[in-house]
């Protein structure tokens, strides 16, 4: 198995329970409430996404559905995914140097698995790495 097949078998397990989660979501409203985002805003934390990438994503969410009259789970799990993809194509985060990064979290979500990758990101970058 090479590294890239390592990463991808790696990340499966994590996009079927984020995706079993969204599925669960969606088939349990019937309507955009306030108990809808609160879960979707759980889901997304517990998928890593971060609490300041969340709160962007579900208050444009909220934006978006009430300016063009999504009230459908579906629908709304949609403009998410577009949502997401906008973020992730913002430009990215400014590296300044000395830069401490604190790292919070439950048992068992993967902080020392993110952890390592930044560490190893930032070392590919040339910066000098501590942990």
């Amino acid at each position: 198995m090479g590294f890239l097949d390592k990463i991808k078998a790696g990340m499966r397990k994590t996009r079927e329970v984020f995706s079993g989660r969204m599925d669960t979501l969606v088939e349990s409203y019937t309507e955009l409430d306030d108990d809808f985002y609160d879960d979707l805003s759980d889901i997304l934390i517990m998928a890593d996404v971060g609490m300041v990438t969340t709160e962007l994503a579900v208050g444009r969410l909220r934006e978006k559905c009430q300016k063009e009259k999504i009230g459908d789970p579906v629908k709304a799990r949609s403009a998410l995914k577009d949502i997401l993809v906008d973020i992730l194509q913002a430009e990215p985060m400014k590296l300044e140097s000395p830069m401490v990064i604190l790292v919070i979290g439950v048992n068992g979500v993967g902080k020392t698995t993110s952890i390592g990758k930044l560490a190893s990101r930032m070392k590919a970058m040339g910066r000098r790495v501590t942990i």
